[in-house]
């Protein structure tokens, strides 16, 4: 189940942005799904869907922030220029220049706009990714991805009860 906290979108994120000079050109495709998704083509064509990264923590958020990019998986709200911040943002964390905790949260420094996107894309990748796991008979895919979950939601906190993701449940 996707998370129930959301993220807050000020009056003119709301209003269609021309797209920037440099992507003028690219196609669109549409997708439908619960919500309507609108994802630039060409733009992630070089993203890559595993981590290289000698961190393990790193190379999870990555997958998971990856895995939302190029599905697409549906994220509420979301429309190609959010897709496309998370792939920028998984490639900062991928080359080490973005430090992985700040995309977390944490009491004493409160939410911030990446934090909450990547929150929200991370709790998208693994409710589609425990729908997925749930439907087969493999067990030994269930014990490992609930492993990965379990580090996932460590690093984000989404047990901590001030966390505003907090109440994220993928069962």
């Amino acid at each position: 189940m996707p998370c129930s906290a959301s993220c807050t979108r000020s009056a003119e994120r709301d209003v269609p942005v021309p797209p920037h000079p440099e992507h003028q050109d690219q196609q669109r495709e549409v997708f439908e799904s619960d919500n309507m998704l609108v994802v630039p083509t060409g733009i992630t064509d070089d993203l890559p869907t595993q981590s290289r990264h000698n961190s393990r923590d790193v190379r999870l958020v990555y997958n998971a922030l990856a895995a939302v990019v190029l599905g697409p998986l549906p994220v509420s709200d979301w429309d190609g220029n959010d897709y496309y911040y998370m792939e920028m943002l998984a490639r900062d964390l991928e080359n080490d220049s973005m430090p992985l905790s700040e995309l977390v949260w944490h009491p004493e420094t409160g939410w911030g706009r990446k934090k909450a996107f990547a929150t929200e894309a991370v709790c998208a990748y693994m409710a589609d990714e425990w729908r997925r796991v749930e439907a087969g008979d493999d067990e030994d895919a269930k014990a490992a991805v609930a492993s990965d979950h379990a580090l996932l939601r460590t690093i984000f906190r989404l047990h901590d009860r001030e966390n505003p993701f907090a109440v994220f449940d993928e069962a």
